[in-house]
């Protein structure tokens, strides 16, 4: 699995909208997402299990703008986030060519 990490500013009851690009840690290349499933989590902090929101190319949260770019659009509805009680967390992104989370991306 592979994992990156991201600071977030979301208001609460706004809809949130931004395009970020994944690339590598070491080289700072774009990972090429084609043929891959993003997954995004919001934990009260990294490592605690239990996620607070999940982000999917399932659920539509996410979207691979441009593959070969890395490029991902994260989308965070209003209603969705009108309903957090938490204020603070920890986000996880891990991609994948397979459902499970393991990947040669």
């Amino acid at each position: 699995m592979v994992a990156a990490h991201y600071d977030l500013r979301i208001e609460q009851g706004a809809h949130y909208e931004r395009v970020l690009r994944l690339s590598n840690q070491d080289a700072g290349a774009p990972l090429d997402l084609t043929g891959c499933t993003v997954h995004a989590q919001i934990r009260v902090r990294h490592g605690v299990p239990g996620p607070l929101y999940e982000l999917t190319t399932a659920n539509g949260r996410l979207v691979i703008t441009d593959p070969a770019a890395g490029l991902v659009r994260l989308r965070i509805p209003a209603d969705d986030s009108a309903t957090w009680a938490w204020r603070a967390g920890s986000t996880t992104w891990s991609w994948s060519t397979r459902a499970a989370v393991r990947c040669g991306c």
